[in-house]
Parts: C-alpha cells; structure tokens; sequence
C-alpha cells in the first residue's frame, strides 16, 4: 500500500473555552470502516473518489467531509484535498515534518471554521465566519470566501480576498495579496508586500508596511490608503484617500479618479494621470514633489502650512508644484516651486503666495522648453515685490536676453501685470506692475532656476 499523501489534518472544539478533539469516523463509500462516535462532535470522513457533495450522515454523527483517498494514520486524517461541510470547528493541518506529508487543498464549508495551513497548502475560503491562518511557514495560498473572514498570511504567502464584508487580512513579510472584487476588506502589511486590487467596486482599507507596492488601480470601489516610506501606491479610479504622511513614498493617481486626497510628509512624489482629481493637505515634512502634468481633472493644493498637531506655518515647506491641464488652486508656502508642465498646455491656475512667514519667498513659472507649446493662463496672488524678499519666475533655459524680452512684452491689466513667457504660457501677476518686475530684474533677483 502507497504512504499516504497530503495534509496531516487534526481536527478540535471549542467546548466552553476546553480545546477538545473532535471525533472521527471513515466511511469509504460502501460501509463505514472506523471511528465510533463518541466526542461532543462527530464528523464523517467520506473517501470514495468522485463525491461533490456530502451524503447523507451515518446515526451519531454531526457533520461530514470529503476526503477523497483519506485516511487515519496516526491520529492524523491524511489527503490532498480536503472539502469541508457546515460545522463550527477548528483545522489544524500540523507540519509534523513527516516526509509522507505534501500540500494540501482545503475548501471551507458554510460553517465557523478556523483553518491553519501548512506550508504549500491551499486555503478556500466558504461561506461561513471563517478564520484562514497561513502563518505556519508560509508559501501558501489563501482565497477568501463570500463572507467575514479573518485572513493572516505568513512569509511568502499568496492572498485574494473574498466577496465578504468587514473581512480582514493581516500579512507578514514579502507577501503578495489581492483584494476582493466586491465586498469590504481591511489589509495591514508588515513590509516588502505587494497588494493589488481585482477588477470591481471593493471598499478597501490598505496599511501598507515599509518598501511596498499597493496599486489599486484596477479598483473602482472606495479606498483608503496609509503608505510607508519606499512605498509605491497606485490609487483606485474611486473615490481614494491616500495617507503619504510618513513620507519618502511614490503616489500616483489613475485616470478616472474622483477625489484623491494626499496628507503626505515630507519627500513623497504624486503624480497625476488621466482624469484624475486632487486634494492636497502638505504634511509634516518638507520637499514634496506633486506633478499633475499629465491629468486633465481639477487640483486643489495645500502647499504652505505643515500640520503637527494643529495647522501651523513653517519657516520652509521647498515642494515643488506642477498643475494639472484642469482648473487648479495651489496655496505656496516658503520655498515653494509652481508652475506648468511640458504637458500642460491648457489649463488654468490660481497660484497663492498664502504664506505668512516673513520674507518667505516663492518661484513661479514653467516647466516647459517648447517655445510656444503651452496655452496655459494662470493667475498669480499675494507675488511678494519686497527688495530681499521678493518672489521671482522660473522659465527653461534662462538667459538675461530672454528676461528682458519677457519684461519688453508685459503689459499692465486691470488683474495686474500680464507676463507671458517663452512657452506661450501666461501668467497674471495680481496687483503688481511691471515697472515693480523691472525694478527686480535690474536687482538681478526677478528670474531664478526653479
């Protein structure tokens, strides 16, 4: 007879807080050939190949699974695929280290059942209360089922959340997890995991650990992501919020987004894409860098107050602004860099030297070198004409020959001083003149790099 292969499966109770062995009785199809029941619990073991269904249970027994080809050796039940029926129990398949041990498939039932996996294993999840533990080990693969599911994944492991709502996933290192196409599901990670999301309208709440990729892309359900720094994040075409608040992360926001809000820290790179949209608060760090050039949704941007506690303004914030082909609202800070893209070519800003920090200083212009590329019209608030405290614009490629044309064809508006530079794109700098701008250039101090 061959060794048998498969899990070294245990089964136990709950009996008021006492963890008690179920009973076990093997029925091969024909005659039942072992266990008598005795225990609290008693389930029947049915072995013939080919079964789908549980058959009807012998007298004394309270619950049945298919085993096909299992059998008792040991006091483990042994198999490759388990199915489980509708009980409330607890499975344990025990990495006995045994060399007639190998993976296993395991389907939960409709009953409250908590399964812990052995390393290989196979967990699928039911349509119960269910705990499905791939901790031991690791390198398993755990399904979730159609309702609340507890869901703990081990080193190594692959995870798909269910249908279920509330159910929550809680994953160690280098684990790989997708979430459910449908339902409600909250997945913390330790670090180095990635976390995708299926095709559908899922709610899910995403902690992700330190150096890991969440891309939520594919998601059009509600979302709710915290990152770590070395984390890449891509948001859901929902409505996401996205905390970037520990800072030294990569954000970018997919086409179709509605509202994607970013309280990010300091050294965080958000880029837009498509349609996306974005509310922006600036964290407690500095040296953000937000690049909206290739959306075409609306922005509105918190640049200049940091948030440690209650909103403060701070000596330097040093992020760098980039808007969107939308309709944008940016309020600087110290330090701040805003302007058009190379792909901006037709949006409208309004651009806010809202800082009140004294002698805090701001740089507006573009980042375009196409000579006349751009149509973009943006507005410039609060321009800061203070000698030795001043504001300045930023163009490529900057020459004294091209500052002075610039300044040769500004021209006063009742908005104020209309400057148009070399991109084509115009900015309107509200309640200056341009004899203050000549002022500043003859200083030297009117143009500056970005």
């Amino acid at each position: 007879m061959a060794s048998p292969t498969g899990g070294q499966f245990v089964f136990t109770v709950d009996q008021s807080g006492t963890i008690v062995a179920a009973g076990l009785g093997i029925n091969n199809g024909t005659a039942h050939t072992a266990g008598t029941p005795a225990a609290p619990v008693n389930i029947e073991v049915f072995t013939a190949p080919g079964l789908t269904t549980i058959p009807a249970l012998d007298t004394g027994f309270t619950d049945g699974v298919l085993d096909a080809g299992g059998t008792l050796v040991n006091n483990f039940l042994t198999g490759p695929h388990l199915v489980l029926g509708t009980g409330n129990y607890i499975l344990n398949d025990s990495s006995t280290g045994s060399s007639a041990q190998s993976a296993a498939l395991i389907d939960l039932g409709s009953g409250n059942q908590n399964v812990i996996g052995a390393p290989g294993d196979t967990l699928k999840g039911g349509s119960g209360v269910q705990v499905l533990n791939g901790l031991i080990g690791g390198s398993q693969t755990i399904v979730g089922g159609s309702n609340t599911d507890s869901i703990w994944g081990g080193s190594n492991d692959s995870i798909v959340g269910g249908s279920g709502a509330g159910t929550q996933i809680a994953v160690g290192l280098t684990n790989t997890v997708v979430g459910g196409a449908s339902g409600s599901e909250s997945i913390s990670g330790a670090g180095s995991e990635t976390v995708r999301a299926l095709a559908g309208n899922a709610s899910l709440g995403v902690n992700a650990g330190a150096n890991s990729l969440v891309d939520l892309s594919a998601n059009h359900g509600n979302s709710f992501i915290i990152g770590a720094s070395g984390s890449t994040i891509t948001g859901g075409s929902g409505t996401t919020a996205i905390d970037g608040s520990l800072g030294g992360m990569g954000i970018t926001l997919v086409a179709g987004a509605n509202n994607v809000s970013g309280t990010a820290g300091g050294g965080d790179t958000i880029t837009g894409t498509g349609s996306s949209t974005l509310n922006f608060n600036v964290g407690t760090g500095v040296g953000d860098s937000i690049d909206l050039s290739a959306s075409s949704g609306n922005a509105t941007v918190n640049a200049f107050a940091l948030f440690s506690g209650g909103q403060h303004d701070s000596a330097l914030v040093n992020d760098t602004i980039i808007a969107s082909n939308g309709a944008d609202s940016v309020w600087g800070g110290n330090g701040d860099v805003i302007g058009v893209g190379a792909n901006s070519p037709s949006g409208t800003g309004l651009f806010d030297h809202s800082t009140t920090v004294a002698g805090a200083e701001m740089r507006f212009g573009t980042f375009d070198s196409v000579a006349g590329s751009s149509t973009a019209t943006d507005t410039v608030t609060g321009f800061a004409t203070t000698a030795g405290a001043n504001d300045s614009l930023f163009y490529q490629n900057e020459s004294a020959g091209g500052n002075t044309a610039i300044l040769a064809s500004a021209t006063d508006s009742a908005g104020g001083a209309v400057v148009t530079l070399p991109d084509g794109s115009v900015l309107t700098l509200a309640g200056v003149t341009v004899a203050e701008l000549t002022t500043l250039n003859t200083g030297g101090v009117l143009f500056k790099p970005a």
